[in-house]
């Protein structure tokens, strides 16, 4: 009829473990902790109540009760003002104004929902393009980078107008999703992490060529490479540095990245999730990330490392030809 978690519970399988026990009697899990230890299922149940706060209580599956010793009125103003004298100002944050440790370990604290978060509008026909993609299957993630001339008063932001995020996926899963997605538009350059395309599946393919025989197939082109990927930067400490660079507020007053809220969701799913490691027994935050949250991230870092500098776009008449083996494909289609 009900589990109740008291404060966090180390070990990803307790949540979902329990949480199936509950189906049969349509139970209760009610879980109360100081969020200190940075568990991720409880930071992922703290987002879903904030996006779920929008909507009609009968609809909402999560609801959030937030309690902070700040504002209990059973313990003195002495009583508080003597335990945050002996705690840091990190730890003032978790225990008495109940903020998640986790924040203070997110890999890009710079993110700001309501500063790199835009509006949608049509990209203009003028704009440099680029498609950036972390394969895999498990999720698959593809951010498309729009980029003004040096003529508009954005110069030189750079804009994520769209993403995709496929779960469970396959190179030709990816390419029916990606044609979609691309359709008419012009693009200057396809990016892709190596590091993982140049492996090989079971079957002995490599999955690099894999992709761009699905970028040849739907006639996916891009004036640098063609029907074929370049190669985005491997270095993990690299890319991370560069796109914490396009996050910062600039002299002019914007960061270089914004990203369309209402195209990209996910991708604000793993800013305000992607974390370092924590060693357990001290807490301290650790330089190595946690591999999880990190597939869009690692499409935005190759795509800060090359810069996506503005390249004015040719008209479909100055397209080279298509591929040899993209002429293949066409002739053996039916």
């Amino acid at each position: 009829d009900g589990v109740w978690f008291d404060e966090e519970i180390p070990g990803r399988a307790w949540y979902p473990e329990m949480s199936s026990r509950l189906l049969d009697k349509d139970g209760r899990f009610i879980w109360s902790a100081a969020p200190q230890s940075a568990t991720q299922e409880l930071f992922e149940l703290h987002t879903r109540a904030e996006e779920q706060e929008k909507l009609p209580p009968a609809e909402r599956t999560v609801e959030e009760f937030l309690l902070t010793l700040a504002a209990n009125p059973h313990i003195s103003e002495r009583k508080k003002q003597q335990l945050a004298e002996k705690l840091s100002p990190e730890e003032r944050k978790v225990r008495i104004e109940g903020e998640f440790a986790i924040l203070s370990y997110l890999v890009y604290p710079e993110f700001k929902e309501d500063i790199h978060g835009i509006d949608s509008f049509e990209i203009p026909p003028d704009w440099c393009l680029y498609m950036w993609l972390d394969p895999g299957r498990v999720v698959c993630a593809t951010a498309f980078i729009a980029v003004p001339p040096p003529t508009h008063p954005w110069h030189p932001c750079k804009f994520m107008f769209d993403e995709l995020y496929l779960q469970q996926s396959s190179a030709p899963i990816w390419g029916e999703a990606a044609a979609s997605k691309v359709g008419q538009l012009q693009f200057e350059m396809f990016g892709i992490d190596h590091n993982y395309g140049r492996q090989h599946e079971q079957s002995g393919d490599n999955i690099e060529e894999m992709y761009n025989e699905q970028l040849a197939k739907h006639g996916l082109y891009a004036r640098q490479g063609g029907n074929r990927f370049n190669w985005g930067s491997d270095n993990p400490k690299t890319r991370e540095e560069k796109l914490r660079a396009w996050l910062q507020i600039q002299p002019n007053g914007k960061p270089i990245l914004y990203y369309f809220k209402d195209r990209c969701r996910w991708v604000k799913t793993e800013f305000t999730r992607f974390h370092r490691k924590i060693e357990p027994k001290t807490m301290k935050i650790m330089d190595d990330v946690m591999k999880r949250n990190n597939h869009l991230m690692d499409d935005l870092g190759m795509a800060a490392v090359h810069g996506c500098e503005y390249v004015k776009p040719k008209h479909d008449e100055d397209r080279q030809p298509f591929s040899k083996f993209q002429a293949w494909l066409s002739r053996m289609d039916p």
